[in-house]
């Protein structure tokens, strides 16, 4: 069953090939800020139009300066990430650093906290004067 939705397609679906890092990629370009979800769960459905407002706020930031991308992930298309991520409730959060290190959040972590945060360490690194301008957990 699949509850009816905002779509968020224009959110790229990360598959397990995208968990490793090979010989050939040390690290990844941006770091990553994953959603775990169920395509059945209510509360995953109502955090899919914040989703939407990241990645489209993300998409006006010149890649190059770009402090990560977001991702989702579908539990039920690909449980053996389930398994290895011991994900146990949805949403579940999680930061894939450049190294592949994935590090998880509940679904109660303040999004808006978490991207302001991160924005800032990308100024503080670059000399940048990126904010947010609008509520990202507003739903």
């Amino acid at each position: 069953m699949t509850l009816s939705s905002h779509d968020f397609s224009s959110v790229p679906e990360i598959t397990p090939n995208q968990f490793i890092l090979d010989e050939s990629r040390e690290q990844l370009t941006y770091p990553r800020f994953i959603l775990f979800y169920a395509p059945w769960c209510p509360a995953c459905h109502a955090r899919f139009p914040q989703i939407q407002r990241i990645h489209t706020y993300l998409s006006f930031i010149e890649p190059k300066y770009r402090p990560f991308t977001i991702v989702r992930c579908n539990i039920d298309q690909y449980p053996e990430l389930g398994k290895q991520y011991s994900i146990q409730r949805f949403p579940t959060f999680g930061w894939m650093n450049r190294s592949g290190m994935v590090q998880l959040f509940p679904s109660s972590i303040h999004i808006t906290q978490f991207i302001e945060d991160e924005l800032d360490k990308m100024n503080q690194s670059l000399g940048t004067l990126y904010k947010m301008t609008l509520s990202l957990d507003t739903v």
